[in-house]
């Protein structure tokens, strides 16, 4: 994933501005959600699959937080970085640093990347949400998009998705 993902779906390794047009419009809509469901701010950020560090970015400035990002893809972490975003290369290295928890982590279109969902959701909760943490979670719905991609190790639906989030 880290190194032909972004060859393959975008024939580049750096950010395109279509990519970064649709992270912008996806971030300004999760932002208001997020808003619409916490009672007050999030005070720690974890944005895992940060991509380019839009959504990062915007909640930290909607919400007046302290963050961090996982990308593995080195081109576009390096894009964050260069924004002065925080960043991490892996779950794993996250893992390692054993950070003071987070009160909302975010997974967007990044659970069907995972070889164990139900693993890594439930080490994010142990290990790195806050009890009261909000675990935020978009992936593609196998029944209206075309879920079948190289890189997708899973496919969900709601029914799946709400299984694999009460297995963790």
């Amino acid at each position: 994933y880290a190194e032909t993902y972004r060859k393959i779906y975008q024939n580049s390794e750096m950010p395109t501005p279509k990519d970064l047009w649709v992270q912008e419009k996806r971030a300004a809509h999760l932002v208001m959600l997020v808003r619409k469901v916490l009672p007050e701010s999030p005070k720690r950020l974890l944005d895992i699959g940060a991509s380019t560090g839009t959504l990062l970015a915007a909640f930290q400035k909607a919400f007046g937080s302290q963050g961090v990002g996982v990308e593995p893809g080195d081109a576009y972490r390096a894009h964050a970085e260069s924004r002065g975003l925080a960043m991490v290369g892996s779950l794993e290295q996250l893992f390692e640093q054993k950070p003071e928890r987070f009160d909302l982590v975010s997974l967007i279109h990044v659970m069907e990347h995972l070889p164990e969902p139900v693993e890594t959701l439930r080490r994010i909760r142990k290990e790195l949400l806050s009890p009261d943490g909000l675990l935020l979670v978009e992936v593609p719905n196998f029944y209206a998009h075309d879920s079948y991609e190289l890189a997708h190790l899973s496919c969900f639906t709601p029914h799946t998705l709400k299984t694999v989030l009460s297995q963790a």
